[in-house]
C-alpha cells in the first residue's frame, strides 16, 4: 500500500478539500497559522483500501522554516511520493498533540521515517540539536507553542542529557532513564512545573508509568512523588488514572498482571475466526434491529474530544458513518452481570447495587435460531437474529479501539466454562482465577483500608467478561469497548421501548461506509410476516439474506 505527502494551499482547509480517492494513505497538511518562522498546520491522515475511504485527524503540528525556506519549498497543492519525500534539514517539526505521536506510533512501521523526514525536534537527539543549532533555543522561546509542545520540548531535552538515543516515543523501552535517579528526580521537577497548566490525560499516565516502573524496575524511591501522586488524585477522576495509583501497591499490581492474563486468555483475534469458522450474530428487538440497519445507512455525527485541544477550538469533528452500537454493561439481561467473578473472588464482600461502569459492549452469540435465545433476548420469538460479516468481525478485531472476547461461565466452586475453548484449555484458565482470588486475600490483609475500593475496581476492570453457569448455553462473545471517555468516544442517551430512562450507549469510530456489515437476518418465530419487514430490510441493505424462524413457536 503507497504513502503519499500533500500539503495544502494555503486557503484550503479540510472541509473544502477533496481527496484524490487513489488506494494507500495520504498525510495532508491544512495551513492554519503564520508566526514569522512558524507555521501550524492541522495534519489528518487519509487511508483508502478495499474496505472503503476512512479520515482521521492526528492534531496540531508546528513546523519551523530555517530563514532562506518559504512555504512553496513544500509544494503545496500536489500529492508527494512518500519514499522520497524529504526537508533536507531546512524544516523542523513538533507537535502539540499527544495524540499526534501516540496515533503515529501505534500506526505500523514506518513512523520513524515520518519523523525523521519531518525533523521533529522530540525523536532524535541529531534534529534537536540541529533545531537549537540552526533556529536558536531564544527565537523558539519567543514563539507560543502551547503548554503540551513546551513541555514535550524540555522533555526531550532531559531524556537526551540522559540517553542520548532515546526518545519521548521510547521513554518506556529506555533502561539508563529508569535506572537513574537523577532524571527521575528532575522528570518530576519539570512534571510538576507544568501541571497545573496541563490538561492531557495521556501526560498524566506517561508519568504514572514512569513512576511505577521506576518503583518496581528502577533504583527510585516512591517517596520522591508522593507530593505530585497526591495533586493527580485531586485532579484527575477518570478510571484510568485511578487504576494506575491503586497499582502503586505491589499485591495490588500483582493482582492486575493477572487480570490482563485472563483478559488475554479469553481474548480471541482474527487466526482464532479464521480457524474456528465461528459465524456470530446478535438477538434484538425489531425496533432495534430498525435502528442498527438505518444507522449503517445513515450518516451521525461524532465528535472526539482531545484534550490536548488548542485554544478550545473543535479541531476533531468528523462527519461519521455509524460502526457499531455497543451498549453500558450494567444495562444487561442477567441480574447477576458484574456481580459472578466477585462472588467468586470473596463471598463476603458486598459490593453496592449500583456501580457505574465504563464498559461499553455488544452480545453475540455462534447459537442461531435457538429457542431460549429468541425468548430471552429476541422479544419473545417477535425480535430477529442479525449475522454479522467474518470480514466485520475480523476488522474489529485488528482495531485497537475495541476487542471481542469469550465470556467464561462461571460455578461458585470454580468451574469454568467457554464456547469453543477445549478442557486443557478450561483448566488453565481455573487455575488462573484460584490465583487471582489468592492475591486478592492477600490484599485484604495487607490493604485493608483500601480493600473495598481495590476490589471493586478490579471487578470493573474484568468482570464483564463473566457470567454464572446458568446461561452457559448461550455461548456468548463480546465486542468490549473499555473506558470510551479516555478513548474519545461519544455517549449517547437513546430512549428505549418500554424503560422510563435512557439507556447509554456509545459508537465504535473510524468507519467504513460503503460496506455491509451484516450478512443475514433471521425472523422470529413470532414475529410479523416477512412481506411487511422484507422490502424494507432489502432498501436498507440489499446484501442482506432474509429468512424465518425454523422453530414453531406461538
Amino acid at each position: 500500500m503507497s504513502t503519499k505527502i500533500y500539503f495544502a494551499e494555503k486557503d484550503a482547509t479540510q472541509e473544502n478539500f477533496t481527496y484524490d480517492d487513489k488506494y494507500g494513505a495520504t498525510f495532508c497538511f491544512f495551513f492554519k497559522e503564520e508566526k514569522d518562522q512558524m507555521r501550524n498546520f492541522v495534519l489528518y491522515l487519509y487511508l483508502r483500501d478495499d474496505n472503503g475511504l476512512r479520515i482521521r485527524i492526528l492534531g496540531l503540528l508546528h513546523l519551523f522554516f530555517l530563514e532562506d525556506t518559504d512555504y512553496d519549498y513544500l509544494l503545496p497543492g500536489e500529492y508527494q511520493n512518500y519514499e522520497k519525500f524529504n526537508l533536507e534539514k531546512k524544516v523542523y517539526s513538533l507537535g502539540t498533540n499527544l495524540f499526534y505521536y501516540k496515533f503515529l506510533k501505534h500506526s505500523g512501521k514506518g513512523h520513524e521515517k515520518f519523523f525523521d523526514r519531518l525533523g521533529d525536534i522530540i525523536f532524535t537527539k541529531e534534529n534537536y540539536d540541529n533545531f537549537l543549532n540552526d533556529y536558536g533555543s531564544e527565537k523558539f522561546s519567543e514563539n507560543k507553542i502551547g503548554t503540551v509542545a513546551k513541555f514535550l520540548c524540555d522533555l526531550s531535552s532531559l531524556i537526551f542529557n540522559t540517553d542520548s538515543d532515546a526518545n519521548y516515543l521510547m521513554l518506556s523501552e529506555s533502561k539508563k532513564l529508569y535506572e537513574n535517579n537523577k532524571f527521575a528526580i528532575d522528570y518530576k521537577i519539570l512534571y510538576d512545573s507544568f501541571f497545573d497548566n496541563l490538561s492531557s490525560v495521556m501526560l498524566v499516565e506517561d508519568f504514572l508509568d514512569f513512576i511505577q516502573k521506576h518503583i518496581y524496575e528502577g533504583k527510585g524511591e516512591y517517596s520522591d512523588f508522593e507530593e505530585i501522586i497526591e495533586k493527580i488524585k485531586n485532579k484527575y477522576t477518570s478510571e484510568s488514572i485511578k487504576k494506575k495509583l491503586l497499582k502503586f501497591d505491589e499485591f495490588v499490581n500483582q493482582a492486575y498482571e493477572k487480570i490482563e492474563s485472563i483478559k488475554s486468555f479469553l481474548k480471541i483475534d482474527r487466526n482464532f475466526l479464521q480457524e474456528k469458522k465461528i459465524y456470530l450474530g446478535h438477538y434484538t428487538s425489531m425496533s432495534t434491529l430498525k435502528i442498527l440497519l438505518e444507522n449503517q445507512k445513515n450518516k451521525i455525527f461524532q465528535k472526539m474530544r482531545n484534550d490536548d485541544s488548542i485554544n478550545n477550538e473543535d479541531l476533531t469533528s468528523q462527519d461519521k458513518g455509524d460502526y457499531l452500537r455497543l451498549t453500558n454493561s450494567r444495562l444487561m439481561n442477567d441480574p447477576l452481570e458484574g456481580k459472578v467473578l466477585t462472588n467468586f473472588l470473596d463471598s463476603s464482600y458486598h459490593q453496592k447495587d449500583f456501580l457505574p461502569s465504563h464498559i461499553y459492549m455488544m452480545s453475540l452469540t455462534p447459537n442461531v435460531d435457538i429457542l431460549p435465545m429468541w425468548q430471552q433476548y429476541g422479544d419473545n420469538g417477535e425480535g430477529a437474529f442479525i449475522r454479522l460479516k467474518n470480514n466485520f468481525l475480523e476488522k474489529i478485531v485488528s482495531d485497537s479501539q475495541a476487542d471481542i472476547y469469550r465470556v467464561c461461565y462461571l460455578s461458585t466452586d470454580g468451574e469454568v466454562h467457554v464456547s469453543h475453548m477445549d478442557k486443557p484449555d478450561e483448566t488453565s484458565l481455573k487455575s488462573m482465577l484460584e490465583d487471582l482470588k489468592k492475591t486478592c486475600k492477600e490484599i485484604k490483609g495487607s490493604r485493608k483500608d483500601k480493600y473495598p475500593e481495590i476490589i471493586s475496581n478490579i471487578q470493573q476492570d474484568i468482570s464483564f467478561l463473566f457470567k454464572t453457569v446458568d446461561y452457559s448455553y448461550e455461548e456468548e462473545y463480546r465486542i468490549v469497548l473499555s473506558d470510551p471517555d479516555n478513548l474519545k468516544f461519544e455517549i449517547e442517551c437513546r430512549e428505549k421501548e418500554g424503560y422510563p430512562f435512557p439507556f447509554l450507549y456509545t459508537y465504535l469510530s473510524d468507519v467504513d461506509n460503503d460496506s455491509s456489515k451484516y450478512s443475514e437476518v433471521i425472523i422470529g418465530p413470532k414475529a410479523i410476516e416477512i412481506d411487511f419487514i422484507g422490502p424494507y430490510i432489502n432498501y436498507l441493505d440489499p446484501e442482506i439474506d432474509i429468512s424465518l424462524s425454523k422453530i414453531p413457536y406461538r
